[in-house]
């Protein structure tokens, strides 16, 4: 009996063997597709590549605007163009929840015809800690990007080694960690169900004013986020980490030395920041970037530019408001 066995013990295991191959092989093809799938599945952090592929196709391109979702929703760069007269396309280089790290990495392929950088800097964001977006630097790589030696040296002088580990991981980890794109698939999804005027496929491809967002929110909503974010911090002075801070100054010292105009613009604030925050926040922040002033950075102060009613919700200005924010830049920008 055990010899007749033998056949079906064989086959069984010829049929397990290829199965876990089976397994392997489409667990490698799936990783091996991650760049492939990462430019073409929606995700929020899909504008990435599509704005490390506007770079790469725009060498003429004059200026620049850099940021997290306040200058995506608070900067026409149409606009912008259309009032300085510039003949060539401007790119609002943000994305959501951009850190000065992240806004950072696209400077190694700024062309060499941009002469004007533009900086939207929400003060709160330079006290926090968080060098990188949990997915960011996987998603700059599944885009292409390869960081260049000058870009990390300066990056690793200003931020802990540890930090920098996942934009420094070789292409095999790189695609394994890219599963988390459905992830952001799925997140993505959520939030246009719980805020339902958002306009992810305008925030994703639009490179001029790529605000997700149509609609203040309800009053009650807005009270809420407002109450949230102030108990997010206690009133009293700016506290920039010692790594932004430090960014800060090597991004105005390399704008300098490659011969280009660098404008730090200080993002609205609600009015209900600035009152419970007080006089000693807004003076510590333009304290700050006084300077960097004195560096050669060109400071544009639009603290205290926009009313409540400008606002969409407690952050992000209304379209009214990215009027106001707009022709402030253009202002700073245009010689007398």
């Amino acid at each position: 009996m055990a010899p007749a066995d033998e056949p079906t013990t064989r086959r069984r295991a010829m049929r397990a063997a290829a199965l876990v191959l089976g397994v392997v092989a489409g667990a490698a093809i799936g990783i091996a597709a991650m760049p492939y799938l990462f430019k073409r599945v929606p995700s929020e952090l899909g504008r990435i590549a599509v704005l490390l592929t506007a770079l790469e196709s725009a060498p003429a391109t004059e200026l620049l605007v850099f940021g997290n979702s306040v200058a995506m929703a608070g900067v026409d760069a149409g606009k912008l163009r259309s009032e300085l007269g510039i003949g060539t396309r401007i790119i609002n280089v943000s994305f959501p929840a951009q850190t000065l790290a992240e806004s950072f990495l696209f400077y190694q392929e700024i062309p060499r015809a941009t002469r004007t950088l533009v900086y939207v800097l929400s003060p709160t964001q330079l006290e926090s800690d968080m060098v990188f977006n949990t997915s960011v630097p996987s998603a700059f790589r599944l885009s292409g990007f390869e960081p260049k030696a000058e870009t990390v040296e300066m990056l690793e002088a200003a931020f802990p080694p540890a930090a920098l580990r996942e934009l420094r991981a070789g292409g095999a980890r790189m695609r394994f960690e890219g599963r988390w794109i459905v992830r952001h698939l799925i997140d993505a999804g959520l939030r246009q169900f719980v805020r339902r005027d958002l306009d992810l496929e305008r925030a994703a491809s639009d490179l001029e004013f790529p605000s997700p967002y149509r609609e203040r929110i309800p009053d009650w909503k807005f009270e809420l986020n407002l109450r949230s974010i102030l108990s997010s911090r206690a009133p009293g002075p700016l506290r920039q980490s010692p790594g932004n801070a430090r960014l800060l100054e090597e991004m105005v010292a390399r704008a300098g030395r490659d011969g280009r105009r660098l404008l730090l613009v200080l993002a609205p604030m609600h009015p209900r920041f600035r009152a419970e925050w007080g006089d000693t926040f807004l003076s510590s922040v333009r304290s700050d970037f006084r300077e960097l002033e004195s560096q050669g950075a060109q400071i544009v102060d639009a603290l205290e530019l926009l009313g409540d009613e400008e606002f969409l919700d407690p952050v992000h200005p209304s379209r009214a408001g990215a009027d106001r924010l707009t022709r402030l830049i253009v202002e700073a920008i245009r010689p007398d």
